[in-house]
């Protein structure tokens, strides 16, 4: 969250360790911020097919 909120990183690298962290904490990836950022750039993914 911290590249995402400074935009110091792009949107794939942002989306990536977004990724990471949901597959392997799923119970503890509870920040309300980290899941709506997450679940928008999943969503532009699957949109543009780069799913």
């Amino acid at each position: 969250m911290a590249l995402y909120e400074n935009k110091a990183g792009t949107n794939d690298e942002i989306f990536n360790y977004l990724d990471q962290a949901f597959d392997k904490q799923k119970t503890s990836f509870s920040n309300p911020q980290a899941l709506l950022v997450y679940f928008e750039m999943y969503f532009e993914k699957y949109k543009s097919d780069k799913s």
